[in-house]
């Protein structure tokens, strides 16, 4: 705000065409007795120039609906530039200021204009919705802003701490009307008195100094205390003030509400004895460090006159005076309905965690049940294959047929509670080096049987042998038989396939080609959404619809991405994006095959037990299953291995005593048993040093990963889901069986022996 000294603020006044004004020899303009009355009249009837600053213009237009008064001439500025261009063209009795704005910020602003001779008085008044913590309103009030408000704003407010202003702008104008009178007096009074003018010059002069200092003086501290009034009234933040005992000096509105408490009953309270007993001592030994230069800040509960509890963020600072502590000055904020949603917010999370396990638990009882009577249905189709008599031509198409169903249904079943445990966060996948040429190779023996069945010419292009990814190895096998059997699926007939890999310091890329009949642009768009065949419900071919969208979702999850380039009438080129590992890889492959084509004694289960004459008798296994239908088709299974005998048990507790009796020499596990689970038999079984090493084969149908992983970490041999795959099945039960001839130094008659002296302790 300019001094009243040396301003003109009214043109009429001041213009040369004014026959009542005219200069002193100084140069300082003066008011004639006459024009007095005509300069105050003015002053009350021009209206108060106030400039609003907002880069929105529906909040200038808020702010002029709220002011809108005909003593008030509002200028609009939409930015900071076009604040300074008004700025530098009129004078303003107020400056409305908004903080977020594009380019030059209201801080930035207002530093600019208090840097100006001309602006540097001019009151600012921060108006924002963004800046609502302790250290923002400190940042300005720096800047020399005299209050600052938050959006949306009280309107009531606004207008009463506008009309101070605004009635301060008056005052000060009516005090320049009144200097300038004074002056005029002065100036006549010196012609008067030529004769006196040498004399009474210097000590004239200190007057008038003197006087423009006080004025001066006078009106920066009406407004530094106006702008403290107006902070320390206004704000919503309790502020108090405190003596170095930590008594109550002073206390503004906010703290009373906070409080419940009228001033003078404060007064006689300390800070520490609004706390609840038991935060007491803390307070008390926290109140020193708020002497610190660096202040304190502290979380304590104070209690209302109404005995009602509220949480309240306190933040304090020395009270200076010279260089001596006199007190210590406080904000404190109440915190008390975010400590609640906080609290909410948790208990919110700690529900929706239950809800997932919930889900978990459900998916892994929905994958049992559903495994269950596929195993038979697989099973007993598979022994009707290869049973005897031959099953004729008929009933191997209609065998087929049911095979096929049930395969297809699993994998239904497989994709369906893959993708909702992707969307219930429950699927993971295990990053680590996977050798890219062997994961091909795989792929490759796997899906060749297929492409030979549909005549499907399939091309595996060479990969280099040093490329390794950062994968979930089972993961992305998945993921490229899923776009290979797609590629055979949806080809023409005679057509081709081709599977190549290019690569980059960083990523790797595998492409999988084929000639079939392309997508349309539309259904590009639409390739990944779950349960959308494109069209082809009503094909030839079986699908559901979701097999993209889980493997787009485990790319994802293992860092990579997947697209693709197709054409109607050419064929479509589908690709994965993978991490490639930096740190060199060495190659187990050969050391497992080694291991996996050596079998126990040489021999293969479906020899004939004469070739191996050394035993008494064959081998043991022992099946611990309470499904009849398992059971009969592990049986069938196994029955043409002369070698092999088998027993069973319908619970654990009986499968454990069958254990410790006969000592088999390999165990199948169900987990979902009626007593006790697999997992608490073999934990049984592990404890007993004569069962202790006795492979152990899980036969589950609980097929989420997290079951096989839980299986392989539980110490079971194998864990192998159902529906079982035969060929599986007895490449496990092999290994298992030249596990338990190497790792048991007791021949069968000593094991026979030690069998049978269990089954005389047991009767005795």
């Amino acid at each position: 705000m300019n001094s009243p000294l040396d301003i003109d603020t009214d043109p009429a006044l001041i213009s040369g065409s004014n026959p009542n004004r005219r200069s002193t020899e100084n140069g300082t303009h003066v008011i004639q007795p006459e024009a007095f009355p005509q300069a105050l009249a003015a002053v009350h009837e021009e209206p108060i120039n106030i400039l609003v600053v907002d880069d929105e213009p529906k909040n200038l237009t808020v702010l002029e609906t709220v002011l809108d008064n005909p003593g008030y001439r509002l200028v609009r500025a939409a930015s900071a530039d076009e604040a300074l261009l008004a700025l530098v063209a009129e004078e303003f009795a107020l400056l409305i200021l908004d903080i977020q704005m594009p380019g030059m910020n209201g801080f930035e602003l207002a530093e600019m204009i208090k840097q100006r001779k001309k602006t540097a008085q001019v009151p600012i008044i921060f108006l924002t919705a963004f800046y609502n913590q302790d250290q923002d309103m400190l940042a300005g009030y720096g800047t020399g802003a005299v209050d600052y408000l938050h959006k949306p704003v009280n309107a009531s407010v606004l207008r009463s701490k506008v009309a101070v202003f605004a009635e301060l702008h008056k005052k000060n104008r009516e005090y320049e009307v009144v200097n300038r009178a004074l002056l005029t007096e002065v100036t006549e009074r010196r012609r008067a008195q030529d004769q006196l003018r040498e004399l009474n010059e210097t000590l004239e002069q200190r007057v008038t100094e003197r006087t423009e200092a006080l004025l001066r003086t006078s009106a920066a501290l009406n407004e530094s205390l106006e702008r403290y009034r107006s902070l320390f009234n206004g704000s919503l933040d309790a502020i108090i003030s405190l003596d170095t005992t930590g008594r109550f000096l002073a206390a503004n509105p906010a703290m009373l509400r906070l409080s419940g408490r009228p001033l003078a009953e404060l007064k006689n309270l300390s800070l520490q004895e609004l706390c609840p007993p038991d935060q007491q001592e803390r307070m008390k030994k926290a109140f020193p460090a708020a002497f610190d230069p660096h202040g304190i800040t502290i979380e304590t509960i104070l209690i209302t006159a109404s005995g009602e509890p509220r949480d309240v963020f306190i933040s304090g600072a020395p009270m200076m005076m010279g260089d001596k502590v006199v007190g210590v000055s406080c904000i404190a904020r109440d915190v008390t309905e975010r400590n609640r949603a906080e609290a909410e917010v948790k208990n919110a999370l700690a529900v929706a965690e239950q809800a997932s396990r919930a889900k978990s638990d459900f998916l892994s009882s929905m994958s049992h049940e559903l495994r269950t009577p596929l195993n038979a249905i697989l099973g007993f189709a598979q022994l009707l294959m290869t049973g005897s008599p031959s099953p004729s031509p008929v009933q191997i198409s209609r065998i087929n047929e049911i095979v096929k169903a049930g395969w297809y249904l699993l994998e239904l079943i497989d994709e369906i509670l893959d993708l909702a445990a992707i969307e219930a966060g429950k699927l993971s996948v295990s990053r680590e080096p996977v050798m890219l040429s062997e994961v091909m190779l795989e792929c490759q023996t796997m899906i060749e049987p297929e492409a030979q069945k549909d005549d499907i010419r399939i091309n595996f292009l060479p990969v280099d042998d040093s490329w390794v990814i950062n994968a979930d190895r089972t993961r992305v096998k998945q993921t490229l038989l899923n776009l290979l059997s797609n590629s055979i699926k949806y080809n023409r007939k005679q057509g081709t396939v081709e599977v190549k890999c290019t690569g980059t310091p960083e990523r790797i890329r595998i492409s999988v080609k084929d000639s079939g009949v392309g997508l349309s642009e539309e259904n590009q768009a639409r390739l990944f959404q779950p349960f959308n065949r494109l069209g082809q419900e009503t094909g030839g071919q079986q699908g559901t619809g979701i097999g993209l969208v889980v493997t787009k979702q485990l790319i994802e999850m293992m860092g990579g991405s997947i697209g693709v380039e197709s054409a109607l009438g050419v064929g479509s080129e589908f690709w994965i994006d993978l991490p490639r590992y930096a740190i060199p890889y060495v190659d187990s492959a050969p050391q497992r095959a080694a291991e996996n084509n050596a079998l126990p004694g040489g021999d293969s289960l479906h020899q004939s037990p004469s070739q191996d004459q050394e035993r008494e008798a064959g081998h043991i296994l022992l099946y611990v299953e309470d499904n009849p239908a398992n059971l009969t088709l592990v049986e069938q299974m196994i029955e043409s291995c002369q070698n092999i005998c088998m027993m069973n048990a319908r619970d654990g507790n009986q499968g454990i005593a069958l254990a410790r009796t006969h000592l088999p020499d390999v165990i199948l596990m169900d987990i979902n048993l009626p007593d006790i689970s697999g997992f608490e038999v073999m934990e049984k079984l592990r404890e007993d040093a004569a069962t202790a090493d006795i492979p152990i084969i899980a036969l589950s149908a609980h097929a989420l990963p997290g079951d096989i992983a839980k299986g392989h970490e539980a110490g079971f041999f194998r864990y192998l889901t159902k529906p079982i795959k035969a060929d599986e099945f007895m490449d496990a039960l092999t290994e298992a069986l030249k596990f338990s001839e190497t790792s048991q130094s007791d021949d069968k008659p000593t094991r026979m022996k030690n069998s049978t002296q269990r089954q005389v302790n047991a009767s005795q």
